[in-house]
């Protein structure tokens, strides 16, 4: 209600942007209550020149409770200082969004300008839950001194974001987990934003030692909470699937007959507890194999084979009796 539509007869008025002196004055290196600023902090000790790559993942819960997620590259984003000074840094960002589809399309570059001083940051109120930490995280073999910092709904600490940084990173940025939730079935359907360091030039970023060949998308994720970190780790290589297959084939060979002998034993008296656990796992442990050596998943398919042949192994001990 406060915009004026002007008529034709009005618009010869000439019109001209508001340009205040204060503009053209120096900018002051500090104002009252101004604090290191810690985005221009972060690239102090860097040369102009210095690039860093960051991806952002999303990690979506594919079924309720599971603990297990599929993965979905959303962008990868290459930040370089231009410039830095005793005021403020300059960054260009260039980035590249993934579609669903799997078609990539580039934005343009943007240029960030963080000045050295700014306002203090706010304090956390009682609605969040703020915990810190120090940790030595290792992406892609490479190891790396970060403090972190998780903030939690008060009233709800499956919503959080945990943040790991460090001076020895430009931008300071290495990890952060951003966790959402939704009920399914009185169940908590997760899902998490997942921003990255890549160490390594060209190379998809994952935790922990190993180095795939070549940039991927996708497969299953372990789970992340507040304290713990998810460990997003795919590897495409198909040797390792096709062993991974072989043994999933074994595996369900040997349940399948030893399910069959289960039932012939049974003449009304219960299995020893350890057994009709393992029993019972399987079917689960089973389907969880099949789903992440689909998925592509090399650390989780190597952990749900090893869960199923664990269970298998109590069962055969016990029909071997």
């Amino acid at each position: 209600r406060q915009l004026k539509v002007l008529a034709p007869s009005e618009a010869s008025v000439d019109f001209h942007e508001s340009h205040p002196a204060w503009l053209n004055g120096p900018t002051p290196a500090s104002t009252p209550g101004s604090v290191d600023d810690p985005k221009y902090l972060a690239w102090k000790k860097f040369p102009a020149g210095t690039k860093v790559v960051l991806e952002t993942r999303l990690l979506t819960e594919y079924s309720p409770g599971t603990d297990q997620y599929t993965r979905s590259l959303i962008s990868r984003i290459t930040m370089q200082l231009d410039s830095i000074d005793e005021q403020h840094a300059t960054v260009t960002a260039a980035s590249t969004i993934f579609e669903r589809t799997g078609q990539s399309r580039p934005s343009a570059p943007s240029q960030l300008i963080y000045q050295a001083k700014g306002p203090p940051p706010a304090k956390p109120d009682n609605t969040s839950i703020v915990t810190n930490g120090e940790e030595t995280i290792v992406i892609n073999g490479k190891k790396i001194a970060t403090k972190w910092e998780s903030v939690a709904r008060a009233n709800d600490p499956m919503t959080y974001t945990k943040t790991w940084r460090s001076d020895d990173v430009p931008g300071g940025l290495v990890h952060e987990l951003s966790q959402q939730h939704t009920e399914i079935g009185g169940k908590p359907f997760r899902h998490i934003t997942e921003t990255i360091y890549a160490p390594i030039d060209g190379v998809m970023p994952v935790l922990g030692d190993a180095t795939p060949p070549a940039q991927g998308n996708g497969g299953p994720a372990p789970p992340a909470a507040p304290g713990n970190r998810a460990v997003p780790t795919a590897s495409n290589a198909a040797p390792n699937r096709a062993a991974f297959q072989s043994r999933y084939n074994a595996a369900v060979s040997r349940f399948t007959r030893d399910r069959m002998r289960l039932a012939q034993l049974r003449t009304g008296q219960p299995l020893p507890p350890d057994v009709a656990a393992a029993s019972s796992r399987l079917d689960g442990d089973v389907r969880a194999a099949r789903l992440a050596i689909t998925a592509a998943n090399d650390s989780i398919s190597e952990r749900n084979l090893t869960a199923v042949e664990d269970s298998l192994k109590v069962v055969e001990d016990f029909l071997a009796k």
